[in-house]
């Protein structure tokens, strides 16, 4: 420890003896200055009499040391140009998977990069004041054993402080080039920020203009039921013509429909839930083809949830099985729905939904005693003449029952690949995860493959639906066989993690029919 010591005063003895040589040779060669008497030349002279192998000894500790830090600044550079490499590749994985979550894995990158620079610059730091740390802790030893020379010790002391100095200025302009890019990311941002917000001011527009056009068809269907009622008062006007020339006979015709309704009150009674629904509207009127379920709980409000036949493009020879929930009894309100897609996990389901194209367009399923789809061909009939909204009652394996709602559901004709058009989410689910991923998205099966994605969705998930690139709400994907969350089953997203479904209720009306019979009574 001794030598050590020694050796570091005469380095700075050197250092003394170079400052003073230098700046007398700046000095005027026709001045000769006095040399004052130096009362620390006994001093002088034992330092000059100390052994070579000390001096060698003191020379290799400064080259080891230098050595060391030259060591420590090349690895502290290696670092920060891996960090410089890895933030470069993490911008051009975010450019290449920019997309729907592009405003996540931006915020993840700028959080990733803003730990690296501070971890990073405080263990550059760090490292800096260790070392300082060392160099005054010699320069406290120096100063012990002579302190003759602490003018010297603080001069050594300023070059060290000056040399960190330095440093931490190479590394704050190492920061401030990674803050630079960590700006640039977050103006890339803000520019996909600033799309997505035109893309959803665009399809604001078409879904008003879409609402401009179903209320020129509702108009249209408004004036086509003014015409069916001119023609019924026409009809009975006749009727009445033939009951004044013969009551007799329009007695014996009466009669049979009476019975027609004696047997549909009997049928209600009895709790009779599948059977036809236009054999109860004969006595209202024969040529009265119920569209949907609502049409039915219209004109009878009291009936009883269960299978009925609908005729969404009102032709005779095209039924549709539909099962009609009529909601609760002494509540006109919450019925009329027609259930469009049903999913149990039970002996009643099980239903393959890796159905083909023309599977999902016509329907399939058991309505009213197991799984079934409603049909694609008849959720265009409905929803384009006129506003429809849905309902979704979904059960999760383990949290219990949810719902969402939306206003406006809309299905595009076949020529346009079924779209979907969805607006006016509600619920106690905590993400609208329908029209954020699959609005405006083309209807997708294994066998007609419309999705985003380089792959198809539809075989992936064991069902169609309007896939983008893939879901965030997939109802006719497989069934879970286990509780994991993030495996491919039926499920529905959250900002907190996937809901993991078993029962599932897809359901749809007119919008605004339960308001219907606050205006009209009895639904006259």
């Amino acid at each position: 420890m001794a030598r050590n010591n020694l050796c570091y005063l005469l380095w700075l003895l050197c250092v003394v003896t170079a400052g003073l040589g230098i700046s007398a040779g700046f000095q005027d060669p026709d001045y000769l200055p006095t040399q004052p008497e130096d009362p620390l030349q006994p001093v002088w002279d034992d330092l000059d009499t100390l052994p070579l192998e000390i001096l060698n000894g003191f020379k290799d500790q400064m080259d080891l040391h230098t050595r060391q830090m030259q060591s420590s600044l090349t690895e502290i550079l290696s670092r920060l140009s891996s960090l410089e490499d890895k933030v470069q590749h993490e911008i051009t994985a975010l450019r290449e998977e920019m997309g729907d979550l592009v405003t996540d894995r931006l915020v993840n990158a700028e959080t990733m990069i803003l730990e690296g620079i501070f971890k990073h610059s405080n263990a550059i730091i760090s490292s800096v004041r260790e070392k300082c740390d060392v160099q005054g802790h010699a320069s406290s030893l120096a100063g012990k054993l002579v302190g003759i020379v602490n003018a010297t010790v603080k001069e050594a002391t300023t070059t060290c402080s000056a040399q960190a100095a330095g440093q931490t200025a190479r590394v704050e302009q190492a920061a401030a080039k990674l803050e630079e890019v960590a700006m640039r990311v977050e103006e890339t941002a803000a520019k996909v920020e600033e799309t997505t917000t035109r893309v959803e001011e665009t399809a604001t527009k078409m879904e008003e203009t879409m609402k401009n056009v179903e209320e020129m068809a509702a108009k249209v269907e408004e004036t086509e039921t003014k015409v069916e009622e001119t023609a019924t008062k026409v009809e009975e006007a006749a009727a009445k013509v033939e009951e004044t020339a013969s009551v007799e006979e329009a007695a014996n015709v009466a009669e049979p429909a009476v019975r027609v309704e004696e047997e549909v009150a009997a049928s209600l009674r009895n709790g009779n839930r599948t059977h036809r629904a236009t054999e109860g509207y004969r006595t209202v009127n024969a040529l009265y083809l119920p569209r949907d379920c609502s049409d039915i709980h219209w004109q009878q409000p009291e009936a009883l949830s269960g299978v009925y036949q609908t005729f969404p493009t009102l032709d005779p020879k095209g039924p549709v099985q539909a099962y009609c929930d009529m909601g609760n009894a002494g509540a006109k309100e919450t019925g009329g729905w027609t259930v469009i897609l049903r999913r149990q996990n039970s002996t009643w389901g099980l239903e393959n939904f890796n159905r083909s194209w023309v599977e999902y367009r016509e329907g399939f399923g058991h309505p009213g005693s197991g799984e079934w789809w409603y049909g694609l061909a008849p959720l265009h009939a409905l929803t384009f003449r006129q506003p429809f909204e849905v309902e979704f009652i979904l059960h999760d394996l383990e949290l219990g029952i949810f719902q969402a709602a939306y206003k406006t559901f809309r299905v595009a004709s076949e020529g346009n690949n079924f779209r979907l058009l969805t607006s006016g989410f509600s619920g106690n689910v905590s993400y609208d995860a329908l029209t954020s991923m699959h609005h405006g998205e083309p209807f997708s099966t294994y066998d007609k493959d419309l999705d985003s994605l380089e792959g198809n969705c539809a075989s992936n998930n064991g069902g169609g639906w309007w896939y983008k690139k893939c879901h965030r709400a997939a109802l006719t994907a497989t069934f879970p066989v286990s509780r994991a969350r993030n495996s491919r089953t039926i499920r529905w997203y959250r900002t907190d993690g996937w809901l993991v479904l078993d029962d599932v209720i897809m359901k749809i009306r007119p919008s605004n029919y339960g308001q219907r019979f606050n205006t009209y009574a009895d639904g006259e």
